[in-house]
């Protein structure tokens, strides 16, 4: 889904997990669209490591590296 122009951010992985969160609150404080999948299938990374993200085109895992990616986009 498209919102102003920007893709939807998509975070795959449990609410309860402060990773998890702390990309919830990143996104939330850079006014970006998104919505959290907490149950079913995350698409294949080559870790195990929450969240996992969808955005635009790329996938990404890691809380740190999300954020980073989404730093890019929006200062």
């Amino acid at each position: 889904m498209r919102v102003n122009g920007m893709d939807e951010v998509v975070i795959y992985g449990p609410r309860i997990s402060p990773f998890v969160e702390k990309t919830i609150r990143g996104v939330a404080l850079k006014g970006l669209p998104h919505r959290l999948v907490e149950r079913g299938r995350a698409p294949r990374v080559p870790s195990r490591k929450v969240p996992v993200a969808r955005i635009g085109g790329d996938t990404l895992y890691d809380s740190t590296f999300i954020l980073r990616a989404l730093d890019q986009i929006r200062p």
